[in-house]
This record gives C-alpha cells, structure tokens and sequence, in this order.
C-alpha cells in the first residue's frame, strides 16, 4: 500500500511538472511572438521615417538647384547687360538667391543634405540684348524658377514633421514672394 501512495505521489509531482514546464514554454513562446511583432512594428515605422527623409531631402535638393539657377542666370545678366535698370534688379535678386542659398545651405547641413553645387552654365549671349523681347524673356523665365521654387517648398512645409525644417522654409518663402514682386514691378519697353 505505501508502494502505491508513493507511486501516486511520484505521480502527482511528475504531472505538475510537466505541467509548469509547459506553462512556462507557452508563455516564453507567447513572449518571443510579441517581442517579433513589435520589432516588425517598428521596422516598418523606421522605414517609413526614412522614406519620409529621402523625399524631403529630395525636395530640399530640386529647390536648391532652382536657387542655383537663378543666381546663375541673374549673374549672366549682371554682368552681360548693358541696361542699368536691368543689371540693377539682376544683381538685387543674385545677392537675395545666394542669401537664401546660405540659409539651405545650414539647413542641409544640419540636416546632412547633400545640395547640388553646379547646374551648368547660361549661355551669356541669351541675356546680353536688351529689346523688349529680352525683358519679357527674362522676366518671364526667373518669374516661373521662383514659383517652382516657392511651390516646391510650400509643399516641403506640408509635407514635413521636422520643426527646423519647418521654420528654414517659412523664413525663406517671404523673402522669394519679395523677389517675385520685384520682377512684376520691373517693367518691359
């Protein structure tokens, strides 16, 4: 009889050891799954961040390389023309586009942007004739780099969660609204 009490309760111990040892394992696979699950969870809002980055800096870049023709073009101007109306508003926005060019330029440094340095050169013989045609043509032509560039950076505004980001743009759109006004005073022949 005590041969079988003590199978019993060789029995019972055994039981509610396995017992504990599945619990435990059930509960350490329940853990491990939950633990891949939020590793997943966030992957996907790192990946997310980095597509969120890549388009702004690829927005940050076109409207550096918009800027950079512009004092390119307004350089060509300033030094080609003949006309002291026309070289005056040329160099005017040249010196107003590499102010805005310094401010992008912290701003990609900050940011580790990398912003394009050259966009080629003007031909010099576009912009050395000063008919009304001239007027109109250049006009027209810096008038429609700035609205890209200030569309571009409205939606940069939009678009980004960074504050810096944020504010380098709203200091930046008033002072191309300026230059633009600057262009609609100027006045063709």
């Amino acid at each position: 009889m005590k041969r079988k009490e003590v199978n019993k309760k060789a029995e019972r111990y055994i039981t509610v050891g396995l017992l504990v040892v599945i619990f435990i394992s059930l509960d350490s696979c329940e853990f491990k799954r939950k633990n891949q699950l939020d590793y997943t969870s966030s992957d996907k809002i790192e990946n997310k961040n980095v597509a969120i980055n890549v388009k702004e800096a690829r927005l940050f870049s076109e409207v550096a390389k918009l800027n950079l023709q512009i004092v390119n073009i307004n350089r060509t101007v300033a030094e080609t023309n003949n006309v002291l109306e026309v070289k005056m508003l040329a160099h005017t926005l040249e010196k107003s586009h590499r102010e805005i060019r310094n401010l992008l330029n912290e701003t990609a440094k900050d940011k580790l942007i990398l912003l394009p340095n050259t966009t080629g050169n003007v031909s010099s013989k576009t912009f050395e004739s000063d008919n009304n045609e001239f007027r109109n043509f250049y006009k027209k032509k810096i008038s429609v780099l700035i609205e890209e560039e200030i569309n571009k950076l409205e939606n940069l505004r939009k678009f980004t969660n960074d504050l810096d980001l944020k504010i380098k743009v709203v200091k930046i759109i008033p002072l191309l609204k300026s230059n633009l006004d600057q262009l609609e005073q100027f006045k063709t022949k």
